[in-house]
């Protein structure tokens, strides 16, 4: 009799030892269902996130405005030399340009829009109005690059000829 009670006590620790392992594998191959699906979730987000950026033309502009810490380190006459200057654009672009920042823009489009949004966004930037008005805003900017550095170049000479006083808070 006690063989028998010790056998059903076996058997009934296995048992209850099978059902828990059982349990926890299926929980476990839940949650990795639902981790999968919710990052398939967040790369679809990135991808539209993405796709909004490109449509608007983000990338390209980002370079672009790259371009203004170049105005403030070249003189109107030495911008004279395009060679250089387009070589000095180019090494900013290389060093500093999108594709350092990409990721954290995309990040900041899926914290601030819904994919909704998102695909709102899209296409509104499709549209032929929009699109005219993007082209419009980079060749006004790239229109107004010589006067910007020269206002700049002259603000800059100007900082340093002490003609302006920072106010004390300011000052370190």
């Amino acid at each position: 009799m006690l063989k028998v009670k010790s056998f059903l006590f076996v058997i009934t620790l296995l048992v209850s030892l099978l059902v828990v392992i059982g349990t926890a594998y299926s929980q476990q191959f839940l949650s990795e269902g639902a981790k999968a699906e919710h990052s398939a979730s967040i790369n679809a987000n990135q991808e539209l996130a993405r796709a909004v950026l490109s449509e608007t033309g983000i990338a390209e502009r980002y370079d672009l405005y790259l371009g203004n810490a170049m105005d403030l380190a070249t003189s109107p006459e030495m911008a004279r030399n395009t060679q250089f200057v387009a070589w000095l654009n180019e090494l900013t672009v290389q060093e500093a340009g999108w594709k350092y920042v990409e990721a954290q823009y995309i990040d900041r489009l899926n914290s601030h829009f819904s994919e909704a949004e998102l695909t709102a966004l899209l296409e509104l930037a499709k549209q032929p109005l929009m699109q005219k008005w993007i082209q419009f805003e980079v060749e006004s900017y790239l229109g107004s690059v010589e006067e910007r550095r020269r206002l700049l170049f002259l603000l800059w000479e100007n900082y340093n000829n002490a003609v302006f006083t920072p106010p004390p808070e300011a000052l370190p």
